[in-house]
């Protein structure tokens, strides 16, 4: 194979897909240890690359290396173990590659997101001080919209912080999480409001914290070609459409409506919508499987069974905080996608059902009243 990349080696000594590291069998330590013993020092470090890289292909990716070995030997090749060793590093180099481009766009999907992000705090100041202006003046005519009374970006970015105490362990450390939250200049005087005044964001945060109480799972469904296709062409609108096909799978399943929410996400690399959120399990045995089965069922039937097991796979909901962040972070860029002309913060990307909206209205002030707040007095 000739000279082998150090960032390969070095990318070889770990199993990507399971997430823990390679280790070498003894026998073949001892061999490489063995060889490089008497290689010239100025040659030891690009041979010992080499072998080393050699060895991580090769058990790294085994079928592989075996069905080459055999085909080889099958047409005679006079070095069969080079041609399976080389085939080996192939198919390591184009996992490489693959990542690597997996990750930069991973990495353009959050610029874009930080960008629409910036853009929209700032069109909702804009338009908060030009309520103001116009109240100044003389009041808000008839004609005129009216004015704006919260910036939903900084419902974003508080419920960001909250998540990412919680995921460390520090949301019950109130004077902690107020020091991040006075960090941001736009939560220095951050409160939250009473229901009626709350924004999408806010509501999610509430249902997400309810499903938990409720002993809930989460949501991750992608939609079947042939129902995402229905969806974005349905007049009610998708988010809707969805609702309506999970709320009759449950009743068809289960016989009564689950407590549940949802939110649609734009995907950047499949160009296709899935949704996130959460539903309350039913006292039934064997009530998560049941749930599962019926958002399958919801999300449309797949050509291949490998994707229908892929299209629902629920966990338990143990941190809504971090679940409800994790939920709203592409909200901006899938309202965009599907509102590209609008800006209204109560565009329907989101559903619930009517039990779940309920609980998280009556458990909102207990909520509201339990997380610090900049702006508290």
């Amino acid at each position: 194979m000739g000279y082998i990349p150090t960032y390969i080696t070095r990318k070889l000594m770990y199993d990507t897909d399971a997430g823990y590291g390679l280790t070498l069998p003894a026998d073949v330590t001892a061999g490489i240890e063995d060889f490089l013993h008497d290689i010239p020092k100025p040659l030891k470090r690009s041979a010992a690359r080499k072998l080393y890289g050699e060895a991580y292909a090769k058990e790294r990716f085994k079928s592989t290396h075996k069905k080459a070995y055999g085909e080889a030997v099958r047409s005679r090749h006079p070095r069969p173990e080079v041609f399976a060793k080389n085939a080996a590093l192939k198919e390591a180099i184009e996992r490489r590659d693959k990542n690597r481009t997996e990750a930069r766009e991973r990495r353009e999907e959050l610029r874009q997101q930080k960008r629409l992000n910036k853009h929209c705090l700032k069109r909702e100041i804009a338009a908060v001080a030009c309520s103001r202006r116009k109240k100044l003046v003389g009041g808000v005519s008839k004609l005129a919209p009216q004015p704006v009374r919260r910036v939903p970006q900084k419902d974003k970015v508080f419920l960001d912080i909250i998540g990412k105490c919680e995921r460390g362990g520090q949301l019950g450390r109130a004077p902690l999480v107020l020091s991040f939250l006075t960090d941001k200049p736009l939560l220095r005087d951050y409160t939250l409001p009473c229901w009626d005044k709350t924004s999408s964001t806010l509501k999610i945060m509430a249902m997400s914290h309810q499903s938990h109480i409720s002993g809930g799972i989460t949501i991750n469904l992608h939609l079947s070609p042939n129902v995402h296709q229905q969806a974005m062409t349905s007049s009610k609108g998708p988010a809707p459409y969805m609702q309506d096909r999970i709320r009759k799978a449950f009743m068809d399943a289960l016989d009564t409506v689950l407590p549940f929410w949802f939110i649609l996400e734009y995907s950047r690399k499949t160009k296709t919508y899935h949704l996130h959120g959460a539903v309350v399990l039913p006292s039934v045995p064997d009530a998560q499987i049941h749930v599962d089965q019926a958002l399958r069922i919801a999300g449309g039937k797949w050509d291949h069974d490998k994707a229908q097991y892929h299209q629902q796979k629920s966990k338990p909901l143990n941190d809504p905080f971090v679940w409800a962040s994790y939920a709203v972070k592409a909200m901006n860029i899938t309202r965009h996608k599907l509102f590209p002309d609008q800006s209204d913060d109560n565009k329907k990307i989101f559903a619930a059902s009517n039990e779940m909206r309920r609980l998280a209205k009556d458990g909102w002030d207990k909520l509201r009243g339990g997380l610090p707040q900049p702006g508290k007095r």
